[in-house]
């Protein structure tokens, strides 16, 4: 998968653009959105500049807002349905972040 990431923190030139793994499967209680739009959260900025005070394990992919479409559910979803238009803010800590990528389908 395409994506813009970062290995180590610092200012803008430490984003890199190029291939990297991505989770294959989404828990119980998490859905897949098939992502159309993405927003820059200030915590974005703030999490690549000052990684330390952060927990994360690199490689990073940035990105907590979002909108799309709901195209799966976990089995212990119940307040989502498929084809639910949805946008989130997620908070961007322990690796929940991801928006940044070029697939169209992120797990939440």
């Amino acid at each position: 998968m395409k994506a813009i990431y970062l290995e180590e923190g610092g200012s803008v030139s430490v984003l890199q653009y190029g291939d990297i793994k991505i989770p294959e499967d989404c828990g119980e209680k998490q859905v897949l959105v098939c992502i159309k739009a993405i927003g820059i959260n200030p915590i974005d900025c703030k999490i690549r500049a000052a990684p330390k005070r952060f927990p994360m394990t690199f490689p990073v992919i940035p990105g907590c807002d979002g909108a799309g479409i709901v195209q799966a559910v976990g089995l212990h979803v119940r307040n989502f349905k498929l084809g639910d238009e949805v946008y989130f803010l997620q908070p961007g800590f322990n690796n929940h972040q991801d928006t940044y990528s070029l697939t169209p389908n992120m797990c939440w």
